[in-house]
């Protein structure tokens, strides 16, 4: 996906931990929290990402969306 300051971000997806990258360093990253806990995760942005937050966040969350609807 190209966000709008021309990096390009790839989406890195485990079962309970999405990272989100450009092509030198990560961007942010999402970590599901366990069940007990109030939240359903933690977001963390870096400084650098601040200026495509909201490419990050739409990216992160379709995401999560398809691993949770088991898209193809």
């Amino acid at each position: 996906m190209e966000v709008g300051s021309g990096a390009i971000v790839s989406i890195l997806q485990a079962k309970f931990h999405v990272q989100c990258t450009d092509s030198r360093t990560t961007v942010a990253v999402w970590e599901r929290s366990k069940p007990e806990e109030e939240h359903q995760g933690k977001l963390t942005l870096m400084a650098t990402a601040f200026s495509m937050e909201i490419e990050i966040m739409t990216s992160l969350v379709l995401s999560i969306m398809a691993a949770d609807l088991n898209w193809d």
